[in-house]
């Protein structure tokens, strides 16, 4: 599996050799490179990339915009900053989870090189986590988020949820945060993953009660065939 990135670099030239030189890594694939930010988002928000290469120099708006809206859409994106000005670099608070490196223009390409790569065994080991965690929510889900999850596979708003499970509707949305976050998905991305276990675990639960009912069956019959004939009086 390989890196899905999105670049965001003002710059042709600059843009033009980052594209070049992860075209040589067989490991990234270049979704979109973008030269603004309202391009970066459009991007961003079409392929929901793993990595975003993000230059801090866009003159038209504030770069930061890009990142915030692609963590808003893939929790377990990494950003790699490019940045002419070192010394000027602030990380904004709610983005601090999400950086992976902050490297100078004035470094050499083997650093960015190194950094993908350490990027990319980092992704492989949450890649290994989010197949195991999608066969079943009960891997990590608590009991409580658990429950509220299934209910909303049966169609029920935060409301329903709340009086069924003698909650408060702000504890609800509390948990709804939690498994959005958990799962790595929100607003209809939700309901969807908890409608498709709910209806998948129905019709397992039913597999296997006509299985039951069928050994059951094919016993009694068993059982009358083995039973010897009735003695002439």
């Amino acid at each position: 599996m390989s890196l899905r990135c999105v670049i965001v670099e003002n710059q042709t030239m600059f843009r033009d050799m980052l594209m070049d030189l992860m075209r040589n890594n067989l490991s990234v694939e270049i979704l979109a490179a973008a030269a603004t930010v309202k391009e970066g988002v459009l991007a961003c928000e079409k392929h929901h990339p793993d990595m975003l290469i993000l230059d801090l120099s866009i003159p038209d708006e504030d770069a930061w915009v890009v990142a915030r809206r692609l963590v808003r859409l893939n929790r377990f994106a990494k950003i790699i900053v490019l940045t002419a000005q070192s010394d000027a670099f602030r990380l904004p608070d709610d983005l601090r989870g999400f950086l992976h490196a902050r490297i100078s223009k004035k470094q050499s390409w083997e650093v960015l090189t190194l950094e993908i790569n350490r990027l990319l065994r980092s992704q492989r080991r949450v890649w290994a986590g989010r197949e195991r965690s999608s066969l079943d929510p009960r891997l990590i889900l608590t009991i409580g988020e658990f429950g509220v999850f299934c209910l909303i596979g049966q169609g029920k708003g935060s409301k329903s949820i709340a009086d069924d499970l003698k909650l408060s509707p702000h504890t609800v949305q509390d948990y709804r945060k939690k498994i959005a976050k958990k799962l790595g998905t929100v607003g209809q991305g939700i309901r969807d993953r908890a409608v498709e276990y709910v209806t998948l675990m129905a019709a397992a639960s039913a597999g296997q009660t006509a299985a039951r009912t069928s050994e059951a069956e094919s016993g009694s019959e068993a059982e009358s065939e083995s039973e010897p004939p009735p003695q002439a009086s």
